[in-house]
């Protein structure tokens, strides 16, 4: 089961460059998390908000970042 669970975070959250990088030399942030849930078709995903993605699958934002490390 947990498998699966971890299995579709991988497919639902994707890594982005930072769109407005800071003017600092050594940025400690250099990428942003996109989350996606898929209609009722299952072929599209559509872009959704971060706490409404962790809302809809009653989880916290730990077990994307253990999913993306």
């Amino acid at each position: 089961m947990i498998i699966k669970k971890l299995h579709f975070f991988g497919k639902t959250t994707t890594e982005e460059a930072t769109s407005r990088p800071t003017k600092r030399s050594p940025s400690r942030r250099g990428r942003s998390l996109a989350y996606y849930l898929p209609l009722s078709g299952g072929r599209q995903n559509i872009r959704v908000c971060q706490v409404f993605y962790l809302t809809t699958l009653d989880i916290n934002h730990k077990h994307i970042y253990y999913k993306i490390s």
